[in-house]
């Protein structure tokens, strides 16, 4: 949401925000996916932004003249734009796709953990196609890790994120396990804008009697708009995605036994968009295309043992 509103992510802009690698992204639905994946692209704009605008004061001389903080952060970024500028032009002098991708997957990439398995997350019960699409652009989903503790470098910034694994039992009950570390200088948290519920149905006795629900209705609708955007890190306009806004809305009955009735529909306006575009390889002149889903509609009962 800051990279549209900002503007921060259009080669143009001043706006920004600082991302660094790794990016540990904490959620497991559509949102998430959509951190994961734009904080990555965003990446390879920003510290293009940066070294382009350093060049002009004289890269080196002015990542010297830094405080030691920014120094780190300045260094990093245009280290990492200068490899990405030699992989393009090595690329097109070899007439090869670039493979920037690995790149940014060997400096840290962007991750997801996600607290359950990844058969169990709300993006890939509700559109495991964008899932898949995510694990293509190099995304790495973390399953069965729960975040509980960031720790901090010497200028209090985030250095890595501690997360307990997370064991189920036969029977279906989670409990924690051992504690492990993941290296981690940009944290985004995306667990959706729904009350969080969790301990009233998966708690210990203890937790579900403090949180108590009454059954309800619900109803919920929201709106999401996307500006136009390049679907490759290479500019060309054959693969230049218009802006779309989408409107989805659902209404139902959560039961205080565990059980979720409702009826959903997505894509309410039946926009007609495209969620990537590729070129094939070499110089086919091929091009795909992914259309985003139409209109659709759906019943879902959802319980909980």
């Amino acid at each position: 949401m800051g990279l549209q509103l900002t503007g921060a992510a259009k080669k143009d802009s001043i706006a920004n925000m600082q991302v660094r690698l790794p990016i540990v992204v904490i959620g497991g639905g559509l949102t998430a996916i959509d951190t994961a994946t734009e904080s990555l692209a965003y990446y390879v704009v920003q510290v293009e932004k940066f070294l382009t605008r350093a060049e002009v004061l004289g890269a080196d001389a002015f990542v010297a003249g830094l405080p030691a903080e920014e120094r780190e952060i300045a260094a990093e970024f245009v280290a990492h734009a200068r490899a990405i500028r030699a992989e393009r032009a090595a690329a097109a002098k070899e007439g090869r796709p670039h493979q920037i991708a690995k790149l940014l997957r060997g400096w840290g990439g962007s991750t997801i953990a996600y607290r359950k398995r990844l058969i169990d997350s709300p993006a890939y019960t509700l559109n495991h196609e964008e899932v898949e699409l995510a694990l293509q652009e190099g995304i790495t989903f973390a399953e069965c890790l729960n975040p509980s503790a960031v720790k901090v470098n010497e200028f209090g910034a985030a250095k890595a994120l501690t997360l307990k694994k997370q064991i189920r039992s036969e029977d279906g009950r989670w409990s924690d396990g051992e504690e492990v570390t993941m290296h981690a200088r940009a944290i985004f948290i995306a667990a959706g804008t729904s009350p969080n519920t969790v301990l009233s149905r998966e708690g210990d006795e203890h937790a579900r009697s403090q949180f108590k629900l009454d059954g309800k209705y619900f109803a919920a609708v929201d709106a999401s708009f996307r500006s136009d955007f390049s679907s490759s890190p290479t500019e060309s306009r054959y693969l230049n995605i218009d802006g779309y806004t989408l409107l989805n809305a659902r209404f139902g009955f959560r039961g205080d036994d565990g059980w979720d009735l409702y009826a959903w529909g997505r894509n309410l306006l039946d926009e007609e968009y495209f969620e990537i575009l590729s070129a094939g390889g070499s110089s086919s002149g091929y091009y795909a295309g992914l259309p985003g889903d139409p209109r659709t509609y759906g019943v879902t009962l959802k319980g909980s043992f």
